[in-house]
């Protein structure tokens, strides 16, 4: 794209450019600080360090993090906004003929789905949750319900509204099995996969017909 000139009705004047010694970058926030006027009054600037100089390191050598457990595929999904997902979550369910409640509940309480499906894509998905020790009661807590629910109507809850959807999504928790030949392993035929496919979606209707 061409620079605009001053032809076409207006002109971009290049940002002050600033070249310090050594010496004036000894402290370089004094003299960021000496130039603040002329930075303000063009709104930009730029300042070029002086050759050799050599930024010190800042983070100690001593310093330690834990690192947190994720699981990228709940990363997107934790981003967007509730809207989004419900309307996704909306659009999934009609096309299975069973509109989305508007009003979803377990013993009588209003149930966050959004947050409910986040706080266990956190965990892992369902079937982590399931199997974890402290199972759906710390999940109920971050839910902030009204008042207590017990674990097993949350995972009923989800196991009706959002299981077949993290199901569709992940494309199943089961490990993908793999086949040897001659000492070689090859990858699944398309009829295998379509078999596969089809097991997957069996069980999905199952649920649906299980918890409707």
């Amino acid at each position: 794209m061409a620079r605009p000139t001053a032809a076409a009705g207006f002109s971009v004047p290049h940002a002050p450019t600033f070249h310090p010694t050594l010496e004036q970058w000894a402290n370089p926030s004094g003299y960021i600080e000496s130039i603040r006027g002329v930075g303000q009054q063009a709104g930009i600037c730029v300042i070029v360090p002086p050759p050799g100089w050599n930024p010190p390191f800042s983070v100690p050598e001593d310093m330690t993090f834990s690192p947190v457990v994720q699981y990228p595929r709940y990363m997107q999904r934790r981003l967007i906004s509730k809207d989004m997902f419900l309307r996704d979550l909306g659009d999934f369910w009609r096309a299975r003929g069973r509109p989305l409640q508007s009003r979803i509940t377990a013993d009588g309480v209003p149930i966050d789905v959004t947050r409910l499906y986040e706080e266990v894509g956190r965990r892992g998905g369902f079937e982590k949750v399931q199997a974890s020790s402290e199972g759906w009661e710390p999940i109920g807590d971050c839910l902030k319900l009204r008042k207590p629910v017990p674990g097993l109507s949350l995972s009923k809850c989800y196991q009706k509204h959002l299981l077949p959807y993290e199901l569709d999504q992940t494309g199943g928790s089961a490990p993908r099995q793999v086949y040897k030949s001659r000492g070689a392993i090859r990858k699944k035929k398309p009829l295998e996969l379509q078999a596969e496919e089809d097991a997957r979606l069996s069980y999905i209707n199952s649920l649906l017909c299980s918890h409707c």
